[in-house]
């Protein structure tokens, strides 16, 4: 079939057509596509690198932050003691007793081992009254900036210690004894403010005592030591008189028949009750324990690998 001048030159437009629409399809459109694909990935990367740049900004302070931060729990973990085994506990216990300037008498000393306790910290809330007047004159007055920082202060603090920590703790049991209420009261404050001299500092150590009980009224007897001497005389003072002494008085006098009075027991004879030491101190039963974490590692060395910094 012969085409005419004019088919020709037809067919070769329709080809031109078709090799320009599938040039622009297979080369112009990957190409906007790859264009469209890089922007958007340059928008990403610019936005990946304002980040860094503000982490970079923050990296100095928030490195002197940490720093601060474990100084100020360093100090706070020399409070605590090392994880302590028994014998270690019991030497301690021991160094406290023997630094003790109560006046008491600690016995019946009983070790346990090493174990976990639950500590949470404790706000104090004070309580508050609402009534007309003072709601008329506080209206429209606002809290200083000073009052705003400390209240937001608290509350993260509040948030951050919500949840009770499990910390190492080691109990010795043990019954204490003084001769007034006063001495375990002594004993108690030296538990409260025990202080331990570590690295030429003394340093709050992490103790208590879990019961504090003191007794006012134990029997008839009174616990006073001139009181406990002084029955002790009349008891002896009593076998005196109706022991060798009666029989003395009886033969000068030449009397006979007569009947020797009883001797009284040893104690109170007119109370009925027998009277020993134990009547004249007092006496507390309670449990020390000592608490105790593992110590944070210095910081100091990471952060300076961190920032390409030997140490």
């Amino acid at each position: 079939m012969k085409l005419s001048k004019q088919e020709r030159i037809g067919a070769l437009v329709i080809l031109a057509i078709v090799i320009l629409a599938l040039g622009g399809f297979l080369l112009i459109k990957p190409k906007f596509e790859s264009v469209g694909t890089t922007t958007e990935t340059l928008a990403t990367k610019v936005l990946e690198l304002k980040a860094a740049q503000e982490k970079a900004e923050r990296k100095g302070p928030l490195k002197d932050q940490i720093l601060d931060a474990y100084k100020e729990g360093e100090h706070m973990a020399d409070m605590f003691f090392p994880e302590l085994k028994d014998y270690e506990a019991d030497n301690a216990f021991r160094e406290f007793i023997l630094g003790c300037k109560s006046r008491v008498v600690v016995e019946d000393v009983t070790v346990g081992a090493p174990e976990t306790e639950s500590l949470s910290a404790t706000f104090y809330a004070p309580a508050t009254v609402e009534y007309a007047l003072k709601s008329y004159a506080t209206q429209g007055v606002e809290a200083s900036e000073e009052e705003v920082d400390l209240l937001a202060r608290q509350a993260m603090l509040m948030e951050a210690l919500s949840e009770p920590q499990e910390i190492g703790a080691s109990t010795v049991v043990f019954t204490v004894r003084g001769l007034t209420n006063e001495d375990l009261l002594d004993f108690c404050d030296e538990v409260n403010t025990y202080t331990k001299k570590e690295n030429e500092t003394d340093t709050r150590k992490a103790v208590m005592l879990k019961t504090m009980t003191i007794e006012y009224n134990k029997g008839p007897v009174e616990r006073n030591v001139t009181e406990f001497y002084g029955q002790l005389t009349s008891e002896k003072t009593a076998d005196v008189q109706t022991g060798a002494g009666f029989d003395a008085l009886a033969a000068i006098s030449g009397q006979t028949g007569l009947t020797r009075p009883q001797t009284p027991e040893n104690g109170n004879a007119e109370s009925g009750q027998n009277a020993s030491a134990g009547d004249y101190f007092y006496e507390m039963s309670t449990e020390m324990v000592f608490y105790s974490i593992e110590r944070m590692q210095d910081p100091t060395d990471q952060l300076n690998a961190q920032d390409g910094k030997a140490s």
